[in-house]
């Protein structure tokens, strides 16, 4: 099942250096954002969206694991209760942030499965900023369409929201 490329690719180098990251240690869904500033940048909704839809396509898909301790403190039945708070609350609306959204953005740890811990060794992704490896990120779509959440189409986003 060949899927056509439709990760963009920053996208596809931040999903390639986020998995390899999780794959050590777990990481908060910041990770994802690439971290904030003290200021809003200017694609910030553009970030916060992409970052929610692979959040999510990566937990469907078996390629991440929340901390389940977090879950189970937090109540919430499966990784969707943990989505829907990520796609509710903007982690560039400082005020928001603050007083709601830096729980789910800054609290459960995610982890790499052993899926992607076998992906990352087959294609020898072993350190940040190695070159984008198109094989790697086909098979990342591939396993995203065989969990019939594609990249590009299914916006998990708007239907949280």
């Amino acid at each position: 099942m060949q899927n056509k490329a439709l990760i963009s690719r920053n996208i596809a180098r931040s999903l390639q250096d986020t998995l390899y990251l999780t794959s050590l240690d777990g990481y908060c869904p910041d990770l994802f954002l690439g971290g904030r500033s003290d200021r809003r940048p200017d694609n910030s909704n553009n970030i916060w969206v992409s970052s929610v839809e692979l959040i999510y396509r990566c937990l469907k898909s078996n390629l991440l694991h929340i901390d389940s301790g977090w879950m189970k403190a937090m109540n919430f039945g499966d990784f969707n209760c943990f989505v829907k708070k990520l796609a509710q609350h903007d982690p560039f609306d400082f005020e928001d942030f603050n007083e709601n959204g830096a729980e789910y953005w800054l609290a459960p740890l995610l982890y790499a499965t052993e899926k992607s811990k076998f992906l990352l060794s087959r294609y020898h992704i072993n350190d940040l900023g190695k070159d984008l490896c198109s094989d790697f990120i086909g098979d990342i779509e591939n396993i995203f369409l065989g969990n019939d959440v594609p990249w590009g189409r299914n916006s998990v986003f708007n239907s949280y929201r």
